[in-house]
Order: C-alpha cells, then structure tokens, then sequence
C-alpha cells in the first residue's frame, strides 16, 4: 500500500503485506516470516532489505530477531521491545499462505 511516508520503490507491488504487529510476533513464535525491513545506510539513506523472524526463549524470556545474512535489524527482548522495534524500522512481513494460529 502507498502512503506518504513511503517512496514507490518502497511498496510491496501485489504481495500481501502486514503491519499487525502484533500477529507478527505471535505467528514468528511459530515460524519464521519473512520481513521487509528498512535501515539506514550511511552516505544512502534509508534503503529496504529482505529479512526473517528468529524466536528463541533466554533464560525464560522471549527474544525476537529480524535479521538476514547475519544482520540483526531487530534484537528484541520481549513482545512489548519487539513490537515497538517493528515500528521502529517500518517493518512489513508477507503474511503465511497457510494459517498459522498464534
């Protein structure tokens, strides 16, 4: 979807993405999912990169990660840090084809 804060370039023509968050971290704590995420590159700007979700528990708690080819864009501890990290960085995720339940 095209909004103001997103350049053309940074819209997912025809896939169905997903800001919900909140499914995100439920459906990640099952599965990796596939994410867009944005960052910024110095002397670039802010450019987009495809990553996916990694869940592990820590001595009890939940750790989240958005990374790709051993970037961690999102180290989060918690659903209430991992949530607040996906805004953060403009995450958009591809939703599973199959229902994951959360």
């Amino acid at each position: 979807m095209l909004t103001e804060q997103q350049p053309p370039e940074f819209v997912l023509a025809g896939y169905a993405g997903s800001r919900d968050y909140e499914r995100l971290a439920g459906v990640a704590s099952k599965a990796s999912i596939i994410c867009i995420v944005d960052y910024d590159m110095p002397g670039v700007g802010t450019v987009r990169d495809i990553a996916r979700t990694q869940y592990t528990l820590h001595r009890g708690e939940e750790v989240f990660m958005v990374c790709a080819r051993g970037i961690s864009y999102i180290h989060a501890f918690g659903k209430a840090d991992f949530i607040g990290l996906c805004e953060l960085r403009h995450v958009e995720f591809i939703e599973p084809p199959h229902f994951v339940a959360t």
